[in-house]
This record gives C-alpha cells, sequence and structure tokens, in this order.
C-alpha cells in the first residue's frame, strides 16, 4: 500500500488581518409577490363591497370604496415577513487578500399571515458566506446574485421562539433594487476596500 504523506500548514493568528466588514444593501422577503397581493385585495374588496348591499353608482358606494382603500396597507411596507442582509468582509491570510459575501437573515418570530400588525424579527441561524475572487464588476456582480439565488431556496432554522426551520422558497425575495443598479456599482473597487 502506498504512504500518503499530507502537509499541513499551520496558520497563526497573527497571520491573518481582519478587514473592515461593509454593508451592501438589505433584500426584503414578503409573505407573497405585489401581484398575488393586489388579487387577494381586489377579491377582498369585491367581497367588503358585496356585503354592504350598497348600489353600485351612488354615492354611498363611492364612499365605501373609498374607504376601503384608506384602509389597505401598501405591499411594500406591509407585506415584508423578513429580510437578509448581505454585507462583504476582506481578510488577508498569510499576506494573500480573500473577500467573501456573506448574509444574514432576519426573519418574522410568529406565523406569517395577511395583515399582520406588531412583528417582530429575530435573527435566524444562517451562516452562508461565498469567496469572491479579485475580477471584473461584471464577473463580481453575477457571483453575488448566484448567491442570493442559493441562500434563497434553502431551509433555516428558528432558534427562538419556537424551534420550526423557514422555508424561503414559499417567500417572494424582492430582488429588484440590486439586479437593477447592480450593475452599475464598481464591485472590484468596493471589495478591495474593505482592506484599506
Amino acid at each position: 500500500m502506498p504512504s500518503i504523506n499530507i502537509i499541513c500548514k499551520v496558520i497563526k493568528k497573527e497571520d491573518i488581518m481582519h478587514g473592515k466588514t461593509t454593508f451592501l444593501f438589505d433584500i426584503p422577503i414578503y409573505r407573497c409577490s405585489e401581484k398575488i397581493c393586489k388579487k387577494q385585495l381586489d377579491k377582498d374588496e369585491k367581497k367588503y363591497l358585496t356585503n354592504l348591499g350598497i348600489p353600485k353608482n351612488t354615492h354611498t358606494y363611492e364612499m365605501a370604496k373609498q374607504h376601503w382603500l384608506n384602509s389597505t396597507k401598501p405591499w411594500r411596507y406591509n407585506e415584508i415577513v423578513g429580510w437578509f442582509k448581505i454585507s462583504i468582509r476582506g481578510m488577508k491570510i498569510c499576506g494573500k487578500p480573500e473577500y467573501h459575501v456573506f448574509a444574514q437573515l432576519f426573519f418574522q418570530n410568529k406565523r406569517i399571515q395577511k395583515n399582520q400588525t406588531n412583528k417582530k424579527f429575530v435573527l435566524l441561524n444562517c451562516h452562508e458566506n461565498v469567496s469572491v475572487p479579485i475580477a471584473n464588476s461584471d464577473s463580481i456582480f453575477k457571483i453575488i446574485i448566484g448567491f442570493i439565488d442559493t441562500i434563497s431556496k434553502r431551509n433555516y432554522e428558528r432558534l427562538y421562539p419556537i424551534e420550526s426551520s423557514v422555508n424561503l422558497s414559499r417567500y417572494f425575495l424582492d430582488k429588484e433594487q440590486i439586479e437593477s443598479l447592480g450593475r452599475y456599482v464598481n464591485w472590484s473597487a468596493l471589495i478591495k476596500s474593505t482592506l484599506k
């Protein structure tokens, strides 16, 4: 049997230089998409107005309709159930720079329901990161988008107050801002700045 030589290099604490952690952006997680929410609200509005029994094309009907519109809440701010906080950290190990994009997941600690109020968000057990090479900005941006797509399909454990997992594939991640603005960011300069 041939012998196998394993060479291990011991990295000492003084060989690691931590750079700064830079917050990049938040990715909101919603109970459902804006389109689905609008369909649900339209259905609820129709039911509300029908149950009132007011004839259409009357002033009272228009007032009831206006009351309904005033009492509904905007999707972007009221259907949110959590968010990913995406940051980047640079470090030098034995003089060689390394960069990592990582995610923290904040999620609602109660059962998710429509029109929920008094939300409280907790940090979930999420330790996701991806190594980012020094490359052009387009390549780095593709890595970050791929990372977001990957972490959005996983289950994460709730540690407090109840032990249960959160399956993110059931929810809607709004990547609109990062996808529309991300291609204009100088990602290469941004990640290098974490070691200055």
